[in-house]
């Protein structure tokens, strides 16, 4: 059993640990000869000694087993330790424990939260990148086009409206050409900006061109 890297317990219907391994020694910082005969309580934690009397002693009366049982250990200078535990109770009341500590697994546990939500945010930046124009910030040709087939889809559900105007700066080219790409820039920056904060919640504007915006009117 000193050869397992995981914790071996044996205890008794007055849950004083009757034998543990070299791990379970080590995770307390206890000798064997102090742990025999002592109270398991007393290495765990209040709220697992809680949690212990009022779901998993019962669970096991009824089952005789309780598995991936999360709880607390309490080492030497009251270090709180992470351990999962599987119980099985055995005859005259005794208990059968096998336990280890769970740091690595709260910590894959937690290195896979962070690359799932690295993997939501590159994911909403893709899509953003594949519908929105990076100078204005106004929907695409491509998002605009998905937007249209909705709005064909519910007005003909609702027999209602809608209506796309079509909007070309006229002499764009010769801005450029007098003062510069990025003052033509500028001025397509503004356009977006006048568009958005004179249409409706429920309006849309995209650019589809160089100078070309659509409105989707509803």
């Amino acid at each position: 059993m000193d050869h397992f890297h995981s914790g071996h317990l044996i205890v008794n219907k007055d849950r004083k640990i009757i034998f543990c391994n070299t791990y379970i020694c080590d995770l307390s910082d206890q000798p064997e000869k102090q742990m025999i005969d002592s109270n398991i309580s007393q290495y765990m934690s209040k709220a697992s000694n809680i949690f212990m009397d009022s779901y998993i002693f019962p669970l096991l009366i009824n089952e005789s087993i309780a598995q991936e049982i999360q709880i607390t250990w309490v080492g030497k200078n009251g270090q709180r330790i992470a351990v999962v535990a599987n119980i099985k109770l055995g005859l005259k009341g005794i208990s059968y424990w096998s336990l280890y500590e769970c740091a690595n697994r709260d910590k894959l546990h937690s290195e896979l939260l962070k690359a799932n939500e690295k993997l939501e945010q590159q994911s909403q930046e893709l899509f953003s990148l594949a519908t929105t124009d990076p100078l204005t910030g106004l929907i695409n040709r491509r998002e605009l086009q998905a937007q249209v087939e909705k709005v064909i889809y519910q007005v003909s559900r609702n027999l209602s409206t809608f209506a796309l105007l079509s909007i070309d700066v006229d002499f764009f080219k010769r801005v450029n050409d007098t003062y510069g790409h990025q003052a033509g820039d500028r001025v397509l920056i503004n356009l977006a900006n006048i568009f958005t904060t004179s249409l409706r919640a429920h309006d849309l504007i995209a650019r589809v061109g160089g100078e070309e915006f659509v409105l989707l009117l509803q």
